[in-house]
């Protein structure tokens, strides 16, 4: 028997027993505790009540108890056990939620960028940052896209998000003396309204050649010929490509030539434990030196201590990003 907080418990059942052993257990429960009263001095007498939810089986048990507990607190049921349904019920209660707060946060210009600093490994100065995209909630604190980006998708609202952070990212660095890159995604480049969208920033803006336009989930690109249409479409006024995650998955060199990108982020999973982990050594050096001899900057991602610092800079990685040289912050000097 486990005090979880406040006044929730938590039984845990270690031996083989039928579910129907467990109904009657919540319903004897149930009744002892509803014919349990306390007399409090000067306060007349004090009764409780308690819910019961049951989750059987071997995975997931708490969460699923937990969320057996809730619907039963909804429904004012004494007890009910776990089923599938529930869970898909939960998530479309908190799908809505976000939803709702999605909205509410473009309407009151809450989504904001946070820029992190990407360092050169030979100078050791910051010469770049990268616009990361967070929504403000009313405390001050920043969530992160994890939360809500695929839930954008779905309600179409992922583009404004997409325009939102291009505009204040070129507002926040016009007159700034670092180059600065905003993620987009193939889904942005394919769409017309997006696409025209950044042409026109380009145009009317001197950000061109301090702008870099990081293109993240670009695993097997199908649509090859408009994406490349962007890309010189861009280069026009001067902007720059990165490519994001690469390293892992699909990472097809040859698009990769094709595309005259810039710059190739290396996939922080394989950074996070290179000073340890050999075999990220030997691929972080083999996109090093490809993209040496077709002269693309490499940059880390996910440096976060001296060692992996040290590990990739004796690799020959360009450029290094992480915790390690700043998180992320809202003003850049």
């Amino acid at each position: 028997l486990y005090r979880l907080h406040s006044d929730e418990f938590s039984y845990f059942c270690q031996r083989v027993i039928d579910i129907e052993e467990f109904k009657i257990l919540a319903m004897m429960l149930n009744e002892k505790i509803s014919h349990k009263h306390f007399k409090i001095k000067g306060n007349g007498e004090i009764s409780l009540s308690a819910t019961f939810g049951i989750a059987y089986g071997h995975e997931t048990l708490l969460e699923n108890a937990d969320i057996a507990l809730k619907v039963a607190k909804k429904q004012k049921k004494n007890f009910l056990i776990y089923d599938e349904s529930m869970y898909m019920a939960k998530e479309y209660e908190k799908n809505l939620e976000w939803t709702k707060r999605l909205k509410r946060a473009i309407e009151e210009d809450k989504i904001v960028p946070l820029f992190q600093p990407i360092v050169d490994n030979k100078t050791k100065e910051i010469v770049k940052y990268e616009a990361l995209m967070r929504i403000v909630d009313d405390n001050g604190t920043y969530i992160a896209p994890m939360h809500f980006l695929e839930l954008a998708k779905k309600n179409k609202l992922y583009h404004k998000l997409t325009k939102i952070m291009i505009e204040k990212t070129i507002e926040r660095f016009e007159d700034l003396p670092y180059v600065v890159s905003v993620n987009i995604s193939v889904e942005d480049i394919l769409n017309k309204d997006i696409n025209e969208f950044i042409l026109n920033k380009l145009k009317n803006s001197q950000i061109g050649n301090k702008i870099v336009f990081e293109i993240i989930e670009s695993d097997g690109i199908e649509n090859f010929e408009q994406v490349l249409e962007f890309i010189n479409g861009i280069k026009k006024y001067k902007a720059k490509v990165s490519i994001d995650d690469f390293g892992t998955g699909y990472s097809n060199f040859d698009y990769l030539m094709k595309l005259k990108v810039d710059y190739i982020k290396i996939d922080g999973s394989m950074i996070k434990n290179i000073d340890l982990d050999k075999n990220s050594q030997m691929i972080t050096k083999t996109i090093v030196n490809f993209a040496k001899s077709m002269g693309i900057q490499t940059i880390a991602e996910f440096v976060h201590s001296k060692n992996v610092f040290a590990k990739v800079e004796e690799l020959g990685v360009d450029l290094s990003q992480g915790y390690y040289f700043g998180e992320p912050i809202d003003i850049v000097d």
